[in-house]
């Protein structure tokens, strides 16, 4: 099986978005309907507002409207002959939540994208940083503005007789002849 492309691993995501959100508002509509004699005759959408929610978080804007449109559909359409002011004000008000659940989707999937392609990213230079230090033929550590050692080289192992486990996390001063050590 040939490897996905980031379109399609992004395209398969999506659709499982919208498969998910079907589901739970398939899960929603059945438990709305088990208790559909303690809802008597109320439009029931606070039922919906988890799937909504959670489609919304996990999928983004796409996967938050689609659900709050399929549960106005759900709802609104087999009432429709019946459909009421009150009705309408409670269709208006899903509606308004689930489309604000969707933005704030939208946000957290963006920030949950630009969260990995950031951490991609200082993965991809640490692994760049970790080639250099086991190719350089010298000596070479790295420290912060402690004094605390946060990589150190092939070279420096050579050299110091310490391995990175043991040296990485310690103060540069371990490395050190004993009148500077103190």
């Amino acid at each position: 099986m040939p490897a996905l492309t980031p379109s399609d691993a992004s395209q398969t995501f999506a659709t499982k978005s919208y498969v998910t959100a079907i589901a739970l508002i398939a899960l929603a509509y059945a438990l709305r309907t088990a208790l559909a004699g303690l809802l008597h005759d109320q439009p029931g959408y606070l039922f919906f507002v988890p799937a909504v929610l959670i489609a919304s978080q996990f999928g983004g804007f796409g996967a938050g409207v689609f659900s709050t449109v399929l549960t106005l559909a759900i709802i609104v359409v087999p009432d429709v002959r019946s459909f009421t002011t009150e009705d309408g004000i409670y269709a208006f008000a899903f509606m308004v939540i689930g489309f604000g659940s969707a933005l704030g989707g939208r946000y957290l999937y963006e920030a949950r994208a630009r969260a990995a392609a950031s951490t991609a990213d200082a993965l991809a230079r640490e692994a760049h940083l970790q080639s250099i230090l086991d190719t350089v033929p010298s000596a070479m550590i790295v420290i912060d503005d402690l004094g605390i050692i946060r990589s150190f080289s092939t070279a420096a192992e050579r050299l110091f007789e310490y391995r990175p486990e043991e040296a990485i996390g310690k103060n540069v001063k371990i490395l050190m002849p004993s009148p500077y050590q103190e």
